[in-house]
């Protein structure tokens, strides 16, 4: 599990070497850790023509660093990120129960996570 410290260092870097800028700062957005890790503004100077995303968020377990494309309003992503998590968290828990064909139904249920993270404009800086 990251510590706040890393998962700095972890953003920081990742900025830098995608976006290759000259200067980028990140700034934790309230003082509280969120259940799934913490949420980044991004200021960064000198980037590239590539957008540079607002905001980032770093979950704390896994340690994936992840944007959108979409200028959502800091309290949006993080209820979407959230609603992302219980759906996924859902079908782990699930994945013992016998149906007479599980294959299909978990296979909609990978699909459906999928298509909301990406109507969401979430990906993965890695």
């Amino acid at each position: 599990m990251l510590t706040k410290g890393e998962a700095e260092e972890s953003v920081l870097a990742r900025l830098k070497s995608r976006f290759d800028c000259e200067h980028v700062s990140i700034e934790a957005i309230g003082d509280s850790e969120r259940p799934f890790g913490w949420v980044f503004f991004v200021t960064a100077k000198g980037a590239s023509d590539v957008k540079v995303p607002n905001t980032v968020i770093v979950n704390k377990y896994s340690g994936q660093v992840v944007a959108t494309t979409i200028d959502h309003e800091p309290e949006r992503i993080i209820k979407l990120y959230e609603k992302l998590l219980a759906h996924n968290q859902a079908a782990g828990a699930n994945w013992c129960l016998t149906l007479s064909d599980p294959w299909p139904w978990k296979h909609w249920w990978n699909r459906s996570v999928e298509r909301e993270a990406k109507e969401a404009g979430f990906y993965e800086i890695g």
